[in-house]
This record gives structure tokens, sequence and C-alpha cells, in this order.
């Protein structure tokens, strides 16, 4: 298991602030490191990626604390339906 890490956002941009969004998530079974592009400068582009991370976030530790994590079979369309 990796015993430290950075993790870190930038923009080299003239937006006044960084829409991106990140997080990690560290579990029983596996660990999850997750970013969010703020897709450009729309309106709520940084609220979008905060909810992206977010929901992941939630998701693994959701399966984490499954007992899918014994025989996973992830329905990748399923996940991508409740985002």
């Amino acid at each position: 298991m990796i015993k430290s890490s950075i993790i870190s956002t930038a923009t080299i941009t003239n937006k006044s602030e960084n829409q991106d969004c990140h997080d990690y998530f560290l579990g029983q079974n596996f660990n999850g490191l997750y970013v969010a592009d703020g897709l450009g400068s729309y309106q709520f582009a940084k609220l979008a990626s905060e909810k992206v991370v977010d929901f992941f976030k939630k998701s693994a530790k959701d399966f984490d604390s499954s007992d899918l994590t014994k025989n996973p079979k992830v329905k990748f369309d399923e996940v991508f339906k409740k985002a």
C-alpha cells in the first residue's frame, strides 16, 4: 500500500477560480483517486466537478463496505445513470 502521496490541481489561465476538483478514498479493500475537470468557464463548472467527485467517493465507500468487493462485477452503466 502507498504510505504517502501528493494530490494537487492547478490552472494556468485567466480564470478567477480553479473549477477543477479532486479527492481520494482510502478503503479496506482498495484506494481511489478522483479528478474532475471544471469544463471551461461555465457558470456552475466548479459545482459540477465537486458533485462528480463527491458521487464517486460516496460510491467507493458504499462499494468498499459491501460484499461486492469479494466478487466485484461493477455495472458501470448503472453507476453513470445515478451520477
